[in-house]
């Protein structure tokens, strides 16, 4: 369900080193969330970054947000110890805090909402990408994508067996023709199957039709070349391609140093795509991020002067209108006659927002 007018304002999470922008957008409610948590137990090195994309409601991706950083660092402490070296433990704690977190939610009887968790341990040596439903993490070094997760869908062959052996089926991509992530917290509708004899049955979180276990993925730090680490709800994924956004973000840090402004300016370029999702992302640069390039910035202000002087040259003599139809002629206008060179590399869309505020100041009677 999708409301009349969208919410575009957006909340930021931010510290020193990395930056979470939100926007509620098209959707009724805002169910997005997520976690920062720096120097995990007091340890420098040990942080931890999560974005999670809750469903039905958002009490789920709520708490998550609140406790599941608690809970991780636990069992860091009890079953590895902070050793960095031993990336088994580190594994297996990281699927144990999630399972038992997720089975906690279970027991406590009042949760009927669900919600994705894509996340990343950072170690002083290595990456832990811990990945549950159809958020995603990324890492870029060198300028291309080093590792990015996999989305868990049912329509994936491995899911849709597992999916199918324990009792579940797939009708129009969802599970039992309702939910469209094969893995996901909370959603205990699909988490009901036991064994056993009548008065002694038996649960087994992982013979479920959905499941809360996390693929985790451990990458060694590359740390001269790796340059930031993305999150990303499906609201963002679902409009661009990895491809396209790594490009787009990398293009935004030649010309943008600050974490936040990068994660503004993809999030304005994901609402003109025409997401219609909650709308949620989180960058943290690393020692190997990319510097501020003059000729991008040189070329940044000559696409905002000739994205003005096309607008000026529309605009003049037309009457205003009462409805959007003139801004819709005027896209159609700066799309035709923007130098191609001079095209950014999401398109014209993300630029929506800089020709917005050029018509609000200079064009306030036009109805943008």
């Amino acid at each position: 369900m999708l409301i009349q007018q969208p919410v575009v304002t957006k909340e930021f999470d931010d510290n020193d080193t990395s930056s979470c922008g939100h926007m509620q957008g098209w959707r009724p409610t805002m169910e997005d969330y997520n976690t920062i948590a720096k120097s995990l137990d007091g340890n420098a090195g040990w942080d931890y970054y999560a974005v999670f994309d809750g469903h039905i409601d958002d009490q789920v991706a709520k708490i998550l947000a609140q406790r599941l950083h608690l809970v991780v660092a636990d069992k860091l402490r009890s079953l590895n110890g902070y050793e960095p070296e031993k990336t088994d433990s580190i594994r297996e704690a990281l699927k144990t805090a999630y399972l038992e977190f997720d089975l906690g939610l279970m027991t406590a009887n009042k949760f009927d909402s669900g919600s994705t968790c894509t996340s990343i341990l950072a170690t002083p040596s290595h990456f832990f990408f811990a990945n549950v439903g159809d958020s995603r993490s990324i890492l870029v070094s060198r300028n291309v994508v080093r590792f990015e997760t996999k989305d868990h869908k049912p329509c994936d062959p491995l899911e849709r067996q597992r999916i199918n052996r324990h009792g579940g089926y797939i009708q129009m991509n969802r599970v039992n023709g309702n939910l469209a992530l094969s893995r996901a917290f909370g959603d205990f509708f699909l988490k009901r199957n036991t064994s056993g004899m009548v008065f002694q049955r038996n649960y087994n979180q992982l013979q479920q039709p959905v499941i809360a276990m996390p693929t985790v993925t451990i990458v060694e730090r590359d740390h001269k070349h790796d340059q930031f680490l993305m999150l990303a709800c499906d609201g963002v994924t679902d409009v661009f391609q990895t491809r396209q956004l790594i490009d787009y973000t990398i293009s935004r840090f030649k010309v943008i140093s600050n974490a936040r402004d990068v994660v503004n300016d993809i999030i304005d370029a994901t609402f003109a795509r025409g997401s219609t999702d909650n709308i949620t992302v989180m960058i943290v640069p690393l020692p190997g991020n990319i510097e501020i390039d003059d000729a991008a910035v040189q070329n940044e202000k000559q696409l905002n002067d000739e994205l003005m002087r096309l607008v000026d040259g529309f605009l003049e003599g037309k009457m205003p209108a009462k409805d959007h139809t003139l801004v819709q002629q005027l896209f159609a206008y700066l799309t035709q006659n923007v130098p191609k060179s001079m095209v950014p590399v999401a398109g014209l869309h993300s630029k929506f927002i800089f020709v917005k505020n050029y018509l609000q100041e200079k064009y306030p009677h036009i109805v943008c």
